[in-house]
């Protein structure tokens, strides 16, 4: 409201530069004071095992989290029988805000990245209805420094920022086991959003890095995208119980990228079988479980 008063007066200043000079001056400053309310939206179908840790460390981060949760995967799958009740004693212990229902199209006239899209703007709108002014989506394997997260948000206000990206870094199996080869990915961070705001499918066919398909509001004239060295996502996709139901139901997986799903998919199975001098020997570094994140897999025994 006050932006709209201080650009009122200005409209009524005869010279131009003067104009100019008293938006910047007085505009920028009321937009960089304002206050961030974070909505977080996760979406659910398996890897639920990973979530309440996840939650438990975006949890002090965010103002409101909302699940949006579906029973079939993408491809027709159902999910385990006691999700729901899951999501629901996370609720319970107040880690979740807001479940909310999913239920994807199963046929060939709508493609895995397509529902994906609209079940991630479902999560956008709860935010928005929340009261939320900016907003992140995250997976259930997705985790962030507390201090890089703060430090992020700091900049973001200071500088007006609407749209962000930042690094991601991968493990395997073992939340301990950090793969050094793929250390030049990117994720999307958080955006700033009005009633306008919605998640297209690839941006809209721009936007200015590589992102997942599915996590992108589109930039316009009006947009300031800023990446954000100051900040990694810490991704463990393979610190799961199931990988193999990870790769086979993603969206990921499609006649475009099936070959290359399958390859990821048996890398990571091989890299389970390696030990521990193996696997360091093999681009990866050995690190602190930062996040406690359980250990779902036993190398001695060989479970996925």
């Amino acid at each position: 409201m006050k932006s709209h008063i201080i650009k009122l007066l200005c409209s009524l200043i005869p010279i131009k530069n003067w104009r100019k000079y008293l938006r910047t001056k007085f505009i920028n400053i009321d937009q960089n004071t304002e206050k961030m309310k974070l909505g977080v939206s996760y979406s659910v179908w398996d890897g639920e095992e990973l979530l309440e840790s996840s939650l438990l460390n975006i949890r002090p981060l965010a103002d409101y989290i909302n699940v949006v949760w579906q029973e079939l995967s993408w491809f027709g799958n159902p999910c385990d029988p006691k999700l729901q009740q899951t999501l629901i004693e996370l609720k319970n212990k107040g880690l979740i805000d807001e479940i909310l229902f999913f239920t994807p199209v199963l046929n060939t006239s709508i493609s895995p990245n397509d529902n994906e899209v609209k079940k991630r703007n479902i999560g956008l709108e709860a935010a928005k209805k929340a009261g939320c002014n900016y907003f992140m989506l995250l997976d259930t394997d997705e985790f962030y420094d507390k201090e890089e997260f703060e430090k992020a948000k700091k900049i973001i206000i200071d500088q007006n920022i609407s749209h962000s990206a930042c690094n991601q870094v991968f493990y395997s199996h073992l939340p301990i086991y950090r793969n050094i080869n793929y250390e030049t990915w990117f994720a999307p961070f958080i955006y700033k959003i009005d009633k306008n705001s919605k998640l297209i499918l690839n941006g809209g066919g721009y936007y200015p890095i590589l992102l997942d398909p599915s996590k992108i509001i589109p930039i316009n004239k009006k947009s300031k995208f800023r990446f954000l060295g100051e900040v990694t996502m810490q991704h463990f996709g393979l610190s799961r119980k199931n990988i193999i139901q990870k790769f086979k139901n993603s969206s990921a997986n499609n006649e475009n990228n099936k070959d290359l799903v399958d390859f990821c998919l048996n890398n990571a199975i091989n890299n389970q079988s390696l030990s521990e001098e193996e696997l360091l020997s093999k681009n990866f570094v050995k690190v602190q479980n930062k996040f406690n994140i359980p250990d779902f897999y036993n190398i001695e025994k060989g479970v996925l």
